[in-house]
């Protein structure tokens, strides 16, 4: 129960006094301690144990499988040979594995399962750690709208079931995806529950802390994006918490050093996750990490090294698919290349970083987009209105007349949120950059 409601110590204190008896709760307290070695041991000693129920033991080999994986093993194939909550728990571990894997796809499709077990004997936990990773799955697919519907109905079940352990990996999605929406309300809402206290899990902490430096960063205080990631250097330094894909800390952290002009600490926190992401062949921790370094090098005038890096990166993000890190990746391209003098060219992918934006809703990057290209000094060719949808046609004919978002909802039958969203996308088809550019483009 201690483990379950976040309470470090207690929990600790209550495994030491059952000794060899909590077998299946020494499972979960190591990862929660994000400790997969003894994740391994506590797993293998219950898996081995006669006096378990056999579901038991085939959720503790689930899980064990899972420790594996984060040691760097490969992703978790579910076990199709058991039923109950044993399989909810095989498919939580193969769909995890698979996103930290880069692979969201297969990630989405194992836990759906997980989340919505079909077996009425189904665990409750079980559904809300998949729920939390499902959540985060649709934010790399670009399904903002699935992954705000999950947040919000896991928060709610969590809540009722005084889980605080599970909190900030569900709140950690809906913080990131409402602050990149610019709805900082909505953001301030996750982030009260993404204050663990200092006697909490490290699966409570790290989605915190990643949290607040995406919510700091969508606000563009990169200050306050360091203050939130400095505790995640310390707990590096005692904790190994830099498996490749498993916790993405380091890009938000690195991006604000670069910002503050503070290169060589961020090659220093880069390098060893380089050689661990090269080592893995992890594809996405290798583009992130090439990044962050194209940005160094431009920096320094290096702007040829510079362009062969985000090349590089630009190309591994293609290869994966994957909407957000593709979106994120060609962002940074179109800086690197407007900063080194590449006009066009770096229109062109922050265009495309906009359009990939503007499908998610992300309204703070949409405008970021924009602004970096009208930098750049080149001419943003507005579009037609025959390239809106019939609705956003709708929409945009009742906003350049002067009607509130609230007021267009109503005449409409939409949710405030819906017409926020297309809003957004109207101006990236059009190439304006709020209500006044469109009611002039209404008004020519």
């Amino acid at each position: 129960l201690a483990t379950h409601q976040g309470v470090r110590s207690t929990a600790d204190a209550h495994l030491e006094q059952a000794g060899d008896v909590a077998g299946t709760q020494r499972v979960l307290h190591a990862l929660a301690s994000w400790r997969p070695d003894e994740l391994l041991r506590a797993t293998s000693a219950t898996a081995a144990a006669d006096d378990e129920p056999v579901h038991l033991r085939d959720g503790a080999a689930a899980i064990g499988t899972l420790g594996e994986a984060i040691l760097g093993g490969p992703p978790v194939s579910p076990d199709r040979g058991v039923g109950g909550v044993a399989a909810q728990r095989w498919a939580l571990a193969a769909g995890w594995s698979a996103l930290a894997a880069d692979d969201p796809f297969t990630a989405r499709r194992h836990l759906e399962v997980a989340a919505i077990p079909s077996d009425p004997s189904g665990s409750d936990r079980i559904a809300l750690w998949a729920q939390a990773w499902l959540a985060r799955t649709h934010l790399l697919l670009g399904t903002w709208d699935d992954a705000l519907r999950i947040v919000d109905t896991a928060a709610r079940r969590i809540d009722d079931l005084g889980l605080d352990l599970l909190g900030p990996l569900v709140h950690w999605t809906g913080a990131s995806i409402r602050s990149m929406r610019d709805d900082p309300v909505g953001a301030a809402r996750h982030l009260v529950h993404l204050r663990p206290p200092a006697d909490s899990f490290p699966v409570q902490r790290i989605p915190s802390a990643i949290a607040a430096m995406q919510v700091a960063a969508s606000r563009g205080d990169y200050g306050a994006v360091r203050r939130a990631g400095r505790p995640l250097v310390d707990l590096a330094g005692e904790l190994d918490i830099d498996q490749p894909g498993w916790w993405p800390w380091v890009d938000h952290y690195c991006l604000a050093l670069v910002q503050a002009g503070r290169l060589p600490e961020a090659e220093d926190v880069l390098a060893p996750r380089w050689e661990r992401a090269v080592a893995a062949g992890h594809t996405s921790s290798m583009a992130t990490v090439e990044t962050i370094r194209a940005r160094v090098e431009g920096l320094r005038g290096n702007h040829g090294r510079s362009a062969e890096l985000i090349d590089s990166a630009e190309g591994r993000a293609d290869e994966l698919g994957i909407p957000f890190l593709s979106a994120r990746l060609h962002f940074s391209h179109g800086r690197a290349l407007r900063r080194s003098g590449r006009r066009r060219e770096a229109d062109a992918a922050l265009q495309q970083a906009g359009e990939l934006f503007a499908q998610m809703g992300a309204a703070v990057y949409v405008r970021r987009c924009e602004r970096e290209r009208r930098a750049g000094g080149v001419d943003v060719e507005r579009g037609s209105r025959q390239e809106l949808t019939p609705q956003e046609k709708s929409v945009a004919a009742l906003v350049a007349a002067g009607n509130t978002n609230a007021v267009v909802a109503d005449e409409l039958f939409l949710s405030v949120k819906t017409v926020e969203y297309h809003l957004t996308r109207i101006y990236a088809k059009l190439g304006v950059r709020g209500r006044a550019e469109l009611a002039a483009v209404y008004a020519g």
